[in-house]
């Protein structure tokens, strides 16, 4: 996985077609503040999430059907964690919306925090930490 510094037009676009085919989302593309992480095989975006370096947050994470269970997802979560080291976050935020989501997270060491003030259930895990 790798973040915008090194992403190609291409790969982008493949990044935003995947969030808009699998995300319920109307506007899924990557926003101002967040970098975009990726994982390809060959020349194909196979998964791809989002972070935002100033709250930690993690989203949109998401992974083609014919790349599930090969480790895209934990490459991606993971790929976030060592970028929030890197830019000095000291905890990264889920906000899972599916009970699969929920139990991804806490795999990944995530478990469950407060409530945002819109009713969403946050996941939290430090950065420096599993």
């Amino acid at each position: 996985a790798f973040s915008d510094e090194v992403v190609d037009s291409h790969v982008r676009e493949q990044a935003d077609a995947l969030r808009r085919l699998y995300l319920e989302k109307a506007n899924a593309t990557a926003k101002e503040g967040e970098i975009t992480l990726v994982v390809k095989r060959g020349l194909q975006v196979v998964g791809c999430a989002s972070f935002h370096e100033e709250s930690g947050r993690i989203s949109d994470v998401v992974v083609r059907p014919s790349a599930r269970g090969s480790q895209v997802g934990r490459a991606l979560v993971n790929s976030a964690v060592a970028h929030a080291k890197k830019v000095g976050a000291e905890e990264l935020v889920a906000e899972p919306q599916t009970d699969e989501a929920k139990a991804f997270f806490s795999s990944l060491g995530f478990q469950e925090g407060d409530q945002e003030g819109d009713g969403a259930k946050r996941m939290l895990r430090k950065a420096t930490g599993g």
